[in-house]
């Protein structure tokens, strides 16, 4: 799967996620719901890629709301 590949290209699963939460505190949250979809799909068991997925799309979500 694609998403395995990516994620070893990136440095590993913990790698992604921290490169995620660093995108997501710089307000690039698209970028980081792109990295974390690809945690997701690489380890469906990581709870921590899930929540951290969740909480970006809200927030995608409250932009969205707001127009902006």
């Amino acid at each position: 799967p694609a998403a395995k590949r990516y994620v070893e290209a990136m440095g590993g699963q913990e790698t992604v996620r921290a490169r995620a939460a660093d995108a997501a505190k710089a307000g690039e949250l698209r970028w980081a719901a792109t990295l974390l979809n690809h945690a997701v799909f690489n380890d469906s068991s990581d709870r921590a890629a899930r929540e951290q997925l969740a909480d970006v799309y809200t927030k995608l979500g409250f932009e969205a709301e707001a127009g902006t």
